[in-house]
């Protein structure tokens, strides 16, 4: 049996992005998401996802857009209390700052009164050190998954991560690809739809590609070709990784 797991990053980042990803969850073959609880559509998010329980949500863990949760973690913002950029942080921000605002942003998932299936990162940071220790302790900790960037013979976790669908990349063509490779080894494959509202378009680059995405991922073809592959769309939880 072949499996497939589709993961919309970004839930909670604005409202737009939030109803895209329900709607590529409702009407498209996505099955799992990651929540983003510091940005200002994380409660949105949430009670989207209390209506849709079939939709798995994780943790995206943030380091790099919008403001910390935890109160004191002077290293990682800049003088206006917002996270360093991306090309920033790593080398501005203490391991343990670090691992502080991680704890605290699992601790306001669980107390917006979901379960998480997973830990994963926004911009993938923890493809890099200190952040890919400090999620790892974190998982050992809180007994949930990771996203695995690379594959890790040591692993349990066989699940092969697939980042291919973005950008330019987002296609039709691309999917069918991710379709065949999920014939051989299970596979979590990256999205980020979304439809385009204005806090998207003021606060992050991705914008009108999410609306390219969601339109691929809820096209009845996409759907009947991973029928018709026999691939089934599956979440973390599915596998038994938690």
């Amino acid at each position: 049996m072949s499996y497939l797991i589709v993961n919309a990053d970004d839930f909670g980042l604005s409202r737009g992005v939030n109803y895209g990803i329900i709607e590529s969850h409702k009407n498209g073959i996505v099955t799992s998401t990651t929540l983003m609880v510091n940005m200002p559509a994380a409660k949105h998010a949430v009670s989207l996802a209390k209506k849709f329980r079939t939709l798995a949500v994780g943790i995206h863990l943030n380091l790099t857009v919008g403001k910390p949760i935890h109160p004191n973690v002077p290293s990682l913002v800049n003088d206006k209390g917002y996270f360093h950029s991306k090309k920033d942080i790593l080398n501005k921000a203490n391991v343990f700052e670090i691992e502080n605002e991680f704890r605290a942003q699992i601790n306001e998932f669980y107390r917006l009164g979901l379960d998480p299936t997973h830990l994963d990162t926004h911009h993938n940071l923890h493809g890099t050190e200190p952040v890919n220790s400090i999620v790892k302790v974190l998982a050992d900790e809180y007994k949930l998954p990771v996203r695995q960037l690379y594959k890790d013979k040591k692993s349990m976790n066989k699940l092969e991560f697939c980042s291919k669908f973005h950008g330019d990349d987002a296609t039709y063509e691309t999917l069918l690809d991710i379709v065949e490779c999920a014939r051989i080894n299970p596979i979590e494959m990256m999205c980020h739809p979304g439809f385009v509202d204005h806090h998207l378009l003021k606060h992050s680059s991705y914008n009108i590609q999410r609306i390219k995405e969601l339109d691929i991922l809820t096209n009845s073809l996409t759907i009947t070709t991973i029928q018709k592959a026999n691939i089934k769309l599956r979440t973390f939880k599915d596998l038994g990784f938690i």
